[in-house]
């Protein structure tokens, strides 16, 4: 049964998170935070069906994995930056892997589109012995807008809500609503385009179901 399930996660330093030690561990890989010096390892994760990193045409240092997120660290000062945020979402069930990896890089070519950051994309399975677990998408995303070297200016979703008054753009409520119609308007012609009858809606209540699925 398909469902809706979109959940947006912060990463930043004043919660003593590295994006690097997190891109290591949503990817399944060993990669080094120069900023902490800590090694982080999480090739033993079996789970990892797909990773690929979604960004900007002619910006190609964006495609190594540890090269991306530690300049990500790199590019903040601040002790509690934020460095990147991650937007995870329950992929339908009734997808194919070949489906269920061209619904993810819409989605991910959507946002680039969208705020120009890199976006780092895994797809996990579930549980060996979570017999309820879902297929999960999980999209790793750069706070900064990426330049074909180096990182440019804060993406809108996130600037501050008094940054973007200023502007005269949407505040950042507004993104995270437009963000989930986008997930669930792209999932929708993905499983009709799969020959399902089968939908999902971003408003509670409409064909959700009321358990939580479970999110790793």
């Amino acid at each position: 049964m398909a469902i809706f399930h979109l959940r947006m996660i912060s990463i930043s330093r004043g919660l003593h998170r590295s994006a690097v030690i997190i891109a290591a561990d949503r990817a399944g890989e060993s990669l080094r935070c120069e900023r902490t010096g800590i090694v982080a390892d999480g090739s033993h994760r079996r789970d990892v069906e797909e990773k690929f990193i979604v960004a900007p045409a002619g910006a190609k240092w964006t495609q190594d994995r540890a090269r991306l997120w530690n300049a990500a660290e790199a590019s903040e000062f601040a002790r509690d930056a934020r460095t990147a945020r991650e937007i995870i979402v329950v992929l339908p069930e009734e997808l194919t892997a070949t489906e269920r990896s061209l619904l993810l890089k819409e989605f991910a070519q959507a946002l680039l589109d969208r705020y120009g950051a890199a976006i780092d994309v895994s797809i996990h399975a579930p549980g060996e012995n979570d017999p309820h677990g879902s297929w999960c998408g999980h999209l790793f995303m750069t706070a900064r807008k990426i330049r074909t070297e180096g990182f440019g200016g804060k993406t809108e979703l996130d600037l501050t809500d008094r940054r973007l008054r200023e502007r005269g753009l949407s505040q950042g409520w507004v993104h995270i609503r437009e963000i989930r119609a986008l997930w669930a308007d792209l999932a929708n012609r993905a499983l009709a385009r799969a020959g399902h009858d089968a939908r999902i809606y971003s408003r509670e209540g409409r064909g959700a179901r009321r358990r939580s699925p479970r999110v790793v």
